[in-house]
């Protein structure tokens, strides 16, 4: 058996490392019958019944920041060709990388501290969640830019759900996953009533996908980030906030 008179084949019971340590007993060996290992070892602390396999890969396709990225790397071809949307769902659930809090804050203008305040995101004496959405716009296209950078600072540093006005509903609904936090940007599109009125109650069917039905357990803070007033449609969900009234009075 394998060209050896003496050789032995068996299942291992124990960890890899245990079998290794097994099988080459280097504290007893004499000198000149080094033992011969034919390729990489897998893994050396690998928890019996663990996808070593799996969790590396995972590893690997979270260092990654674009799924283009991920597909063009050669260490994951067995693993894209086996396990495609397991892989593609690790990719688009990864945590997103924290930017620098210190930095972030005191580069914020006093009326974006406002709205951080206003949607509980400030450590300490935070607000209770509303009932209604809270719109803030501005028609100055600097401080719509301001607000882009204040939901990409929440998304990264609290947990923020992100969406696009002009999304399609189901795909919105699909995504979200309770968070309590939710930011919808607004630039030249106004979100549908139906979703907005969806998130502040937390009851989100997405039929098209799933066909199932999502019931968040807890009130979450829901605002929209415009670059123009609510329509008269939502004036009954919203409570508005103009963000060149808010920096004015901080200018002053």
């Amino acid at each position: 058996m394998l060209g050896q008179p003496t050789a032995y084949v068996g299942q291992r019971a124990g960890e890899l490392s245990d079998c290794i340590a097994y099988c080459t007993k280097l504290e007893t060996r004499k000198p000149g019958t080094e033992p011969v290992i034919l390729g990489k070892p897998r893994c050396l602390k690998q928890v019996k019944g663990e996808r070593s396999d799996l969790n590396r890969a995972r590893e690997i396709i979270q260092e990654h920041r674009t799924w283009t990225a991920v597909i063009n790397d050669r260490t994951l071809c067995d693993v894209l060709a086996r396990h495609p949307r397991w892989a593609h769902d690790v990719f688009e659930n990864r945590a997103a990388k924290p930017v620098d809090e210190a930095t972030s804050l005191a580069a914020f203008a006093g009326w974006q501290h406002d709205i951080l305040r206003r949607i509980g995101c400030c450590g300490g004496g935070e607000t209770k969640a509303e009932k209604k959405v809270l719109w803030f716009y501005t028609e100055d296209s600097i401080k719509m830019l301001h607000l882009h950078h204040l939901a990409s600072f929440c998304q990264s540093n609290r947990g923020a759900y992100t969406f696009n006005a002009c999304s399609e509903a189901e795909g919105i609904a699909h995504r979200y996953q309770s968070q309590p936090l939710v930011i919808c940007l607004a630039a030249g599109h106004s979100p549908s009533f139906g979703i907005l009125a969806a998130l502040v109650s937390g009851v989100l069917p997405t039929g098209k996908f799933e066909g199932r039905q999502q019931l968040r357990d807890a009130d979450a803070h829901v605002c929209v980030f415009a670059d123009h007033a609510p329509p008269p449609k939502l004036a009954g969900v919203t409570e508005v906030v103009d963000v060149d009234e808010e920096a004015t009075d901080h200018e002053a």
